[in-house]
């Protein structure tokens, strides 16, 4: 009997040193002497990557818990002044794995990542391309361009300081300010943008979107949620499967279209071009320069208000279907140079402001339209 006890005690301590052996897991540090303008090259997978930076002319490469049967899958070297770490464990996905990888501020990134957070968490000068397959970005600080793609992870960044383009399959988007121009797509989620410099093209498959300021051009899309836009230095183009838009400032061209959701558009200088399938309208409009102005609702409420001094000749048109009982009316601060109305309640009404200038068209249906003066102008 205790032979036996002995016997099983024994294949019990064998098999859990074998246990223990398998998941025994190795720490690795490497440290190279580089130069400014090099490149960190990474193709790894893991559970974190993490980035800093410092003012000394070395890289410090430090990895950690990786298990003892895939160690010799990471592959840690230097070329030129590259850097270069690659860990793809021959068998599986490697998910505990951490990187912790110190470069010069002055130095490049260029990842391809297979896992959870990828995080820039200190001032980098060089340019930052990182492709991962669904974790989250976080960075805090990067001077030159930026190209960032995830397959549906969260992307965030504090200051960007250069032109950037984000791509993710459906996670949020929220940068805090682009230093150049912008290039936003995500399949579905939120984008925040509080600032940037230059040219912005943003699309989304249906989230909601908040835009802050616009240095140049912004060509905004979303397949369905709400978006919001404060001032576009130039032309914007904004378009919405059928929620409601918002912008608050902006000079020249604004093109606005929505499948359904009401506009409002206030401290606009130049000319505009509204359409919407069925929701209200709100314009505040400063017209300048010879385009001409339409805006069209399909079942909404239009009111659009201009300064007493603007130059501009309004064509008003009321569409009223006849099983529509309700009344609807043209309103106005202005005097009408012409007003019809027929039976049907249909309106039909000019109106030359100062003798006439910029050509703007009002049109809705089974709605009210407003032409009103606009008051507080800056």
């Amino acid at each position: 009997m205790k032979t036996a006890i002995r016997f099983v005690t024994t294949l019990t301590t064998l098999f859990l040193v074998l246990w223990a052996t398998g998941v025994a897991e190795q720490n690795v540090k490497k440290n190279f002497t580089v130069r400014p303008g090099g490149v960190l090259r990474l193709d790894v997978s893991g559970e974190s990557v993490q980035i800093t930076t410092s003012e000394k002319l070395e890289a410090i490469v430090e990895v950690e818990d990786i298990p003892d049967k895939y160690v010799n899958d990471l592959k840690i070297s230097q070329s030129g002044n590259d850097v270069i770490v690659t860990f793809k464990p021959s068998r599986r996905r490697q998910e505990d794995t951490r990187f912790f990888i110190t470069i010069p501020e002055e130095f490049n990134v260029d990842a391809k990542y297979t896992g959870g957070r990828f995080e820039v968490a200190e001032l980098l000068k060089g340019y930052l391309t990182v492709f991962t397959d669904g974790g989250s970005v976080d960075l805090v600080d990067v001077t030159g361009v930026v190209n960032l793609e995830s397959g549906g992870g969260s992307i965030e960044g504090r200051l960007l300081g250069s032109d950037v383009k984000i791509k993710t399959g459906g996670g949020s988007v929220q940068v805090r300010e682009i230093g150049g121009s912008g290039q936003v797509k995500t399949g579905g989620g939120s984008v925040k943008l509080e600032k940037v410099a230059k040219d912005l093209t943003l699309e989304t498959g249906g989230g909601n979107v908040r835009v802050g300021t616009v240095g140049g051009k912004a060509n905004l899309e979303t397949g369905g949620g709400n978006m919001q836009v404060g001032a576009v230095a130039l032309e914007a183009k904004v378009r919405s499967g059928g929620g409601n838009l918002e912008i608050e400032g902006g000079r020249g061209r604004t093109a606005v279209k929505t499948g359904g959701g009401n506009v409002a558009l206030s401290q606009l200088m130049g000319s505009v071009d509204v359409n919407t399938g069925g929701g209200s309208v709100t314009v505040d409009l400063t017209p300048e320069g010879t385009a001409s102005s339409n805006v069209e609702s399909k079942g909404g409420d239009i009111t659009f208000r201009l300064p007493e001094n603007a130059k501009a000749t309004i064509e008003v048109t009321l569409n009223i279907r006849r099983y529509e009982r309700k009344k609807y009316s043209v309103r106005s601060d202005f005097k009408p140079e012409k007003f019809e109305k027929d039976e049907d309640g249909n309106v039909s009404a000019t109106y030359t402001l100062n003798g006439g200038g910029q050509k703007i068209t009002l049109e809705t249906t089974d709605g009210d339209i407003e032409v009103r003066r606009l008051t507080n102008t800056k």
